[in-house]
């Protein structure tokens, strides 16, 4: 089989005119993104085909770890605020797990309809971070459905790369983020989120040996985003 990594040629393709809003990545990645950022605020119904399985949304997975959290906690005097940063926290092992078991991963993907060809399972676990992400956003009690704050839950996609991204593009957390600044950060993260997609591609396609190294280098990615969204969005700061 065929590596899909040549099959991002131009995913990072794409810029942003002067003056122009920016909500999100040029190109095919930010096609992705966009694609994978309202699946996971929606979440998927049991309705939906393929039969894949009822998956709540960012804000429905976020409350109901954090209901949880509180019943355990409920004897205890912890704050509501440390009752959602346990709730993000365990949402990353949470999310890990189920990025390593990932058989529905490709039904995820099946839900995005991208003009470049990769594997659905690729686009899966991109849904399913950008879901564990907003899910940690919100329980730092910041609006998913901004635009700024959507560029910021993209840019932890990069995993360890995302704090160094910003600190190159002068963004500051809690700081009024400048078009300027925002422009810079979409082109990188373009070029940085399309080489990722591609190197995971790629060795998912190996024969025989692409599902267990898949599963491997979706749980290691999938806890690196998460990690790097608690760092982001904690303490909990506001959006500019």
């Amino acid at each position: 089989m065929d590596s899909c990594g040549p099959c991002l040629t131009g995913a990072a393709e794409g810029s942003l005119q002067t003056g122009e809003a920016v909500t999100g990545p040029p190109g095919v990645v930010g096609k992705m993104l966009a694609q994978a950022m309202a699946v996971a605020l929606k979440g998927v119904g049991p309705e939906s085909a393929g039969g894949m399985p009822r998956l709540d949304g960012a804000v429905a997975l976020a409350r109901a770890q954090e209901q949880k959290v509180e019943l355990e906690f409920s004897n205890a005097s912890t704050s509501g605020q440390d009752v959602r940063r346990r709730a993000a926290e365990r949402l990353v092992v949470s999310q890990t797990a189920a990025a390593a078991g990932g058989g529905f991963l490709s039904g995820l993907g099946g839900l995005l309809t991208l003009a470049v060809t990769l594997p659905a399972n690729v686009m899966g676990v991109t849904v399913l971070q950008v879901r564990l992400v907003c899910a940690i956003a919100h329980l730092a009690g910041w609006d998913v459905t901004n635009d700024r704050v959507a560029m910021m839950c993209y840019t932890c996609l990069a995993g360890e790369a995302a704090a160094p991204l910003l600190a190159k593009c002068g963004v500051q957390v809690g700081r009024a983020i400048t078009q300027p600044a925002l422009a810079q950060l979409a082109q990188r993260l373009a070029v940085q989120l399309s080489g990722k997609a591609g190197s995971a591609g790629a060795a998912k396609a190996v024969p025989l040996l692409g599902g267990a190294v898949g599963a491997v280098l979706d749980a290691r990615s999938t806890h690196a985003v998460g990690s790097a969204a608690l760092s982001v969005f904690w303490p909990g700061g506001r959006p500019g």
